[in-house]
């Protein structure tokens, strides 16, 4: 039997808990990358930094997966789910807050100690 839904194929697999944690899996997906892109980039300790338009692409491939889960159940194979972990881990990672040269200069003056270099 072919679900023509990626809901219904995860219901019809599933059950009623795997549709629960699809859909929890693709909420937190959502929240998380939708505040990925209205933050402002901190790749640094300098926060006037422009918004960048690449933040928009976890977000939009989101909604392209949720979208497309309710005409078929492609986004449950490979290209989805590979898009969904692999965005998710992405956007997870920390800045690299404190790195550089100018980060370090400011360490230096606030009385902290130094890191030593890795």
């Amino acid at each position: 039997m072919q679900a023509h839904n990626m809901w219904l194929d995860v219901f019809l697999q599933l059950g009623a808990i795997g549709v629960a944690l699809i859909a929890l899996t693709m909420l937190a997906f959502v929240w998380r990358s939708w505040f990925f892109a209205v933050d402002r980039p901190r790749w640094d300790l300098v926060a006037t930094r422009p918004y960048s338009p690449i933040t928009l692409v976890p977000t939009l491939t989101g909604a392209i997966l949720l979208v497309q889960g309710l005409a078929e159940s492609a986004p449950l194979l490979g290209w989805g789910w590979l898009f969904l972990v692999m965005l998710a881990f992405k956007i997870k990672q920390a800045p690299l807050v404190g790195r550089g040269a100018s980060e370090q200069r400011l360490v230096g003056e606030q009385g902290e100690w130094e890191r030593a270099p890795r």
